[in-house]
């Protein structure tokens, strides 16, 4: 069954005084290039942001045990797929979790985004 197109709403999660352990350091100072990094990424679920430093993490479970970080902010990064009709939305918003949530976004870095994925689905079925 193909997806319908969507579009891919970006939203962040702010956490003040946390970060997580993992992740790939960048001598990042703002908050939107660390930002910018992190979503050249197609796996990247959050970053760490201090004055000095930008962690980015492309591994659920990095961000699954969080730590009091002073001087740090956490940004849960999240992807969800918004289509034009509000039935199919529902149905694509899950399926799209399922390749751009928590559950599958940890290890792999080949998957498609929903363009991609909806014009791959129609050429082959």
């Amino acid at each position: 069954m193909c997806l319908p197109d969507c579009v891919i709403n970006i939203t962040w999660t702010a956490r003040a005084g946390v970060a997580s352990r993992g992740g790939t350091y960048h001598h990042y100072t703002s908050l939107s290039d660390c930002q910018k990094r992190c979503l050249e990424e197609p796996t990247c679920v959050a970053v760490d942001v201090s004055a000095v430093v930008c962690v980015v993490h492309t591994n659920i479970s990095d961000i699954d045990t969080k730590y009091n970080a002073t001087g740090y902010t956490q940004y849960k990064l999240n992807r969800e797929c918004q289509t034009s009709t509000a039935k199919s939305t529902s149905s694509a918003t899950q399926t799209m979790s399922t390749h751009f949530g928590n559950s599958t976004v940890n290890d792999s870095k080949s998957f498609f985004t929903a363009r991609q994925y909806s014009l791959l689905c129609r050429a082959l079925y």
